[in-house]
């Protein structure tokens, strides 16, 4: 055993040696700005090599992960633009080359969406050189990690580490994640604080502790100022901090760490609307003379475009919004539809939404779970709570497959139980890919 285990260290030595040795004699023949993604990748290579030597059952998928990530990013750098890496991603990177180029990091942050591009910048002044590649190679980094939440969360929900794997596995080759970590878009930046606040979250749920609770809270308002999603997840965990309060009262006993969380979940939700952190649109629409009014106006503009939503989908008041709520979360979430496809380009999108029913199927098993029923109820309800608040701003195809593959890990963690115990689909992968 000891002489397995000696060999097995030292056959992970050696390829740590190997990769490093690579590394040297690419950055004599790659330009800097190339050579310092290429150190990046390798750098994760090494860590996940690392990490391997304790937790041997997660380096295959996290290995998976960073060969397609890092794939991709190449192909975007190198060979053609791959889909959503145009628009926003060459603004984002625009930017940040921008805001190095002021010299002036301090008068330049913001709290607004482009706290990316100014993380970025950063990096970009401290090398002094402009590298797309290398943006890429920290979403890659980003990526890579959240495969790994993925696995801790699905751990704790099921506490099965066969299942924790599956849930790794699919996280690696999900095509959605596995783009956004390849691109230069904020999604990876948001997905690593959102998966570690719902590890938190999940602790939370278990042990009913202050200070896990508080923890999710802060990593959601950080992810927040990636995108206005992350006020849904401390909305959705104030929710469901509420229920469980109300049902601690029916049990007729006092839930003082409830009704303190309560408290300083309030007080979170008024900084964030005084200040305006991860709120800058919602700032937008409350500042605004009539609400109601601008509000339709900006679900008219940007429902335009090949890949609109439906005509029909389009609310004319605030009420008709509420009502038309529940079919917009479904276009939202299930789009495109067969009916919807008119390129070549929506195949990809038709994929991920016919991957996602297939996720919701196993997920609403609840009879199958036995034991973790409750928190899967729990975090389904948390998950729906907040795919219907993001989904009341999108009016868009394009829009809605990207805004939704944030929310696509802990959809993972939540199905894939049922996916690897339950499913006639995986049968034959799980004796291959989980031992």
């Amino acid at each position: 055993m000891y002489l397995e285990k000696a060999s097995s260290n030292l056959f992970l030595g050696l390829k740590i040696f190997f990769c490093e040795l690579l590394f040297i004699i690419l950055i004599f023949f790659l330009p800097i700005e190339q050579g310092i993604a290429f150190a990046v990748f390798f750098g994760i290579l090494v860590l996940t090599l690392l990490l391997g030597i304790k937790k041997t059952h997660i380096k295959n998928p996290l290995m998976i992960a960073l060969f397609i990530r890092v794939v991709l990013a190449l192909v975007q750098f190198y060979l053609f633009p791959l889909p959503d890496s145009r628009l926003d991603a060459v603004t984002f990177e625009r930017v940040a080359w921008e805001m190095a180029s002021q010299g002036n990091l301090i008068d330049s942050f913001t709290t607004s969406g482009y706290i990316y591009s100014w993380i970025i910048s950063v990096f970009y002044s401290l090398f002094g050189v402009r590298s797309p590649l290398f943006m890429q190679s920290v979403n890659v980094f980003l990526g890579v990690i959240v495969v790994f939440n993925v696995y801790k969360i699905t751990e704790l929900i099921y506490n099965d580490k066969k299942v924790s794997k599956i849930a790794a596995f699919i996280s690696a080759i999900y095509p959605t994640m596995a783009l956004y970590s390849a691109i230069t878009l904020r999604e990876a930046f948001f997905a690593y604080f959102a998966t570690a606040g719902m590890i938190f979250f999940v602790k939370w749920l278990r042990k009913n502790e202050i200070v896990t609770f508080l923890i999710s809270n802060l990593l959601f308002l950080i992810s927040s100022l990636f995108h206005t999603a992350g006020f849904f997840l401390i909305f959705s965990a104030f929710i469901i901090l509420l229920i469980k309060l109300f049902k601690t009262f029916k049990r007729k006993k006092f839930p003082f760490k409830k009704i303190v969380l309560v408290f300083v979940t309030i007080l979170l939700i008024l900084v964030m609307f005084t200040t305006g952190i991860g709120l800058d649109k919602i700032i937008g629409l409350l500042n605004a003379e009539n609400k109601g009014e601008t509000l339709i106006t900006k679900q008219l503009t940007y429902q335009r475009g090949r890949t609109a939503f439906p005509s029909f989908l389009t609310p004319n008041s605030v009420e008709g919004m509420i009502v038309l709520s529940p079919m917009r979360l479904l276009y939202f979430v299930f789009s495109p539809f067969i009916w919807d496809i008119s390129a070549a380009g929506d195949i990809f999108g038709l994929i991920d939404a016919l991957i996602l029913i297939y996720m919701f199927l196993n997920i609403f098993k609840f009879k199958k779970y036995k034991q973790y029923k409750n928190d899967v109820v729990t975090l389904t309800f948390f998950v729906i709570i907040v795919l219907l608040a993001t989904s009341l701003g999108v009016n868009n195809i394009g829009t809605a497959i990207r805004h939704r593959a944030k929310f696509i890990p802990i959809l993972v963690s939540l199905a894939s139980y049922n996916i690897y115990y339950n499913s006639k689909l995986f049968r034959f992968f799980r004796s291959i890919f989980v031992k």
